[in-house]
């Protein structure tokens, strides 16, 4: 058996130019979950809602104005917990910092529910934009990942780097 390093090489390069590609996409996801987060005029907490709209995307094939309401105002119950949560147990009443957030989180919150009945249209479109867009990475990602077994920032167990090696062995020995 002749062994060609060369083709490690290469699936290397194929490797980091996945991770380049994912890299880019996660950009492009970025930007779109901004502009939702525009349409809806969400500004407040927009990390937490963020995170809301990738996981509903994931989670539902189809999403209607019931459900992305539903998703709004589960996500601005949890912000406003998160902001009663914070506060010491040994104060009796919210202060007043904390209750013009809420009431900004509250607005907020009406404002998006009319935006969405006004302009789903529009929102369904960058929300199925955002699921092909995520889908696309997840394949990017499970097919970076199969090449070598492992991705930056894993942890080096001796099970892994012996897949590693083997998979080295493996792409220098194909024909």
């Amino acid at each position: 058996m002749r062994l060609n390093p060369d083709r490690i090489l290469e699936k290397l390069e194929e490797y980091d130019k996945l991770g380049r590609e994912i890299r880019e996409l996660d950009r492009v996801i970025y930007k779109l979950c901004n502009k939702i987060l525009a349409i809806l005029e969400i500004d407040e907490y927009s990390h937490e809602f963020e995170k809301a709209i990738r996981i509903l995307v994931r989670e539902h094939e189809t999403i209607d104005e019931k459900l992305l309401i539903q998703t709004l105002e589960d996500t601005t119950k949890r912000a406003i917990a998160d902001i009663k949560s914070d506060l010491y147990d040994t104060e009796l009443e919210i202060p007043e910092v904390a209750q013009e957030e809420i009431a900004q989180l509250r607005e907020q919150l009406e404002r998006a529910k009319n935006i969405v009945r006004e302009q789903f249209p529009i929102i369904s479109k960058s929300l199925t934009r955002l699921r092909e867009l995520l889908s696309k990475r997840d394949e990017l990602f499970d097919k970076r990942y199969n090449l070598f077994g492992i991705i930056d920032g894993d942890l080096v167990t001796l099970s892994k780097l012996v897949k590693l090696v083997y998979k080295c062995i493996k792409y220098a020995s194909e024909g």
